[in-house]
């Protein structure tokens, strides 16, 4: 697969200061690669400097196979999606108004542009008619996030930075965003760097993951393999103890389910507590402990599909200790 993004021993100075240092690595193109680390690592620095709000003092960055630094700097950023923590609205445009920024600076025909907003505001899941002629102050904290991704979405951009864009909002509905950001990119495929402090928002996210340290790259690996191959102590320790628990995150119930026996169940029972095939193995885990073990598994229809236990997550756990072991063996 052809990188989107490349870095290229590409160093960071402020002064004296190496705020980044010698760091290659590439960024696939339909992937969602987080960068992660302690704070002052260095990770919005990186991401900054793929749209030219920073620039590099050393090295080089390519992106789509073209040096940064020979681009039009604001050609380059209207062409990149930018989502913020902070998120940005213009308090005094209406959320049509606010996602239709850049195809105005683009010049845009009016139509295009609503048609546009309102097809982009029906992907974040906010009814066009409904919130379209609102104002930012009229909507909750995770409404104007979703907004905030939908004007970055505006313009068709092949890449989107995403810098702690779901850190200001409370955990319930931080959780509902990340599962709706992830249904949105299964269905665009955009090539995005996202920065998180947060390890478990990173597994659950991430098609590849940059830990970072001191300006420098500790490891950079999918998810499954930081979790169950650190390349050091400093990534064992930033990812946790309960990496198996982590790694359970990446792991489908229908995956993981038994064969349905018809007599295990009544009706009454697995439409009461059947859960979604589609559902993570670490969230069953507190299901089938309420439910004394086992529970049906349903497809998107409703249908019974197989059976869960709490069996089989131990199952799946011993198996990824026993690939850990025999990846240390060799």
């Amino acid at each position: 697969m052809s990188a989107a993004i490349q870095f290229q021993g590409v160093e960071k100075r402020y002064g004296p200061t190496l705020a980044l240092e010698n760091i290659t690595l590439e960024v696939p193109k339909g992937e969602l690669v987080v960068l992660i680390g302690p704070s002052g690592c260095g990770k919005s620095t990186l991401l900054r400097l793929v749209n030219r709000m920073i620039e590099p003092t050393g090295g080089a960055l390519l992106v789509e196979g073209k040096n940064v630094l020979e681009q039009d700097a604001v050609s380059l950023r209207r062409s990149i999606g930018y989502v913020i923590q902070s998120i940005g609205l213009f308090p005094h445009m209406t959320i049509f108004e606010n996602v239709e920024v850049v195809p105005s600076l683009l010049g845009w025909e009016k139509g295009k542009k609503r048609r546009g907003a309102a097809e982009l505001l029906a992907v974040v899941g906010l009814e066009p008619d409904k919130f379209g002629d609102r104002y930012p102050k009229q909507l909750s904290g995770g409404q104007q996030q979703r907004v905030g991704i939908a004007r970055a979405l505006a313009a068709d951009p092949q890449i989107l930075l995403m810098d702690e864009p779901f850190g200001a909002v409370d955990p319930i509905t931080r959780e509902r965003l990340q599962a709706e950001f992830l249904r949105i990119q299964s269905e665009i495929h955009k090539t995005i760097l996202f920065v998180t402090h947060d390890i478990d928002e990173a597994v659950k996210l991430a098609d590849r993951i940059c830990l970072m340290r001191d300006g420098k790259v500790e490891q950079y690996a999918t998810p499954e393999e930081l979790l169950g191959n650190p390349a050091s102590d400093f990534v064992r320790d930033f990812v946790g103890a309960d990496r198996e628990l982590k790694r359970l995150g990446r792991v489908s119930v229908a995956s993981l389910m038994g064969p349905m026996q018809r007599s295990e169940f009544g009706r009454e029972t697995s439409e009461k507590a059947a859960i979604p095939g589609t559902m993570s193995a670490r969230d069953a885990l507190s299901r089938l402990l309420e439910a004394g073990g086992e529970l049906p598994v349903v497809d998107p229809q409703g249908q019974i599909i197989g059976t869960i236990t709490l069996n089989d997550l131990t199952v799946a756990r011993m198996d990824e200790r026993s690939m850990d072991q025999r990846h240390k063996a060799t």
